[in-house]
């Protein structure tokens, strides 16, 4: 197989070849020839030489050679391939001007559109605009059903895609209203300057599948188990909880309410032996007066629950604690 190093990449060596039996290929290709007859011969010289080299001296050299010169990107597309998938034609057309960097690239281009089992990736494709070839090995990792030529535009790499695989296999383990439907629907109408990430945060907020709780609910206990219980106390009490709602999904730390006046912060002990009063926060991360300290660690001990050991913190170290904890979000910007 050819390199990338010439004028035409990985085909140069090849076309140099044909052009000496068909003179006029090259000058024809390089001038004269629309995207998807340039396209179409790439594809048949892909297609010749992926597995082999190209045999100049064979009786039918002359032929094809003449062919890529002469003919239509019909006609040079039926001589390498004996047919034309439906919509393929029109893809080769997206391509670009010059040749992707691998021939294996045109052969995965004409798998998509001639095999029915890529129907889903090659509907993808046929609504991305201009093809590029990055989005082949995407097509590849991706799962079948987040095709959408939405995703096949954002997505630079192939990491991407699994990422985003897990990503969703994650949300709907804690969203149970994140459907296939919901998902593909809301991703088709992303508007371009839209993050991706945007979305999905928007999904994880509404998770509603939680690992399970370390407290029991009572009158005046409300263990925080779904995003829109973290959000509306977010909001209620004016501070950052919100960020850790990823963190109680998978179950490193437990929130609930006590009396709706603080927040008890839960952290497991290692091992599985249980759970352990980590923090206590008020309303606008305020300092938690003794009163309210002694009624969060009671509700929690009744439950089986035990707070921090070692001796009470000072009210200078309880505030340099807090502070650190909320800096970002207590100070303004210089």
């Amino acid at each position: 197989m050819s390199d990338n190093s010439g004028l035409l990449g990985w085909a140069t060596n090849d076309l140099v070849g044909l052009d000496t039996l068909a003179p006029g290929l090259i000058s024809r290709l390089l001038v004269a020839s629309p995207p998807a007859r340039r396209h179409a011969i790439f594809s048949v010289l892909a297609n010749c030489t992926a597995f082999r080299s190209f045999d100049f001296a064979d009786a039918d050299a002359v032929r094809t050679a003449t062919i890529l010169r002469d003919g239509r990107a019909q006609d040079i597309l039926r001589h390498g391939f004996g047919c034309i998938p439906d919509r393929w034609l029109g893809a080769l057309d997206r391509l670009g001007p010059s040749p992707m960097d691998r021939p294996m690239s045109y052969l995965k281009l004409y798998a998509i559109f001639g095999h029915a089992h890529h129907k889903r990736a090659a509907e993808a494709l046929q609504y991305v605009g201009a093809i590029k070839e990055r989005m082949l090995p995407v097509i590849d990792l991706l799962d079948p059903r987040w095709l959408h030529p939405s995703l096949l535009k954002r997505f630079k790499s192939p990491v991407a895609a699994e990422d985003f695989n897990r990503t969703m296999t994650y949300v709907q383990a804690h969203c149970s209203t994140a459907t296939d439907e919901v998902i593909i629907t809301a991703i088709g109408r992303l508007r371009p300057g839209v993050p991706l990430d945007a979305f999905v945060t928007r999904l994880i907020r509404r998770a509603d599948t939680f690992p399970a709780h370390p407290m029991t609910e009572t009158e005046i206990v409300k263990p925080l188990v779904s995003g829109r219980d973290f959000l509306l106390c977010s909001r209620r009490y004016r501070n950052c909880l919100m960020t850790k709602l990823e963190d109680a999904l998978n179950g490193t730390v437990a929130f609930a309410e006590v009396s709706g006046h603080c927040i008890v912060e839960l952290r497991p002990l290692s091992h599985g032996k249980g759970w352990i009063l980590r923090d206590i926060h008020v309303r606008n991360n305020d300092f938690v007066d003794d009163e309210t300290q002694k009624l969060a660690k009671e509700v929690c001990l009744k439950q089986g629950i035990p707070s921090v050991g070692g001796p009470p913190e000072t009210d200078d170290m309880e505030r340099v604690r807090r502070f650190l904890r909320n800096a970002r979000y207590m100070d303004e910007a210089a």
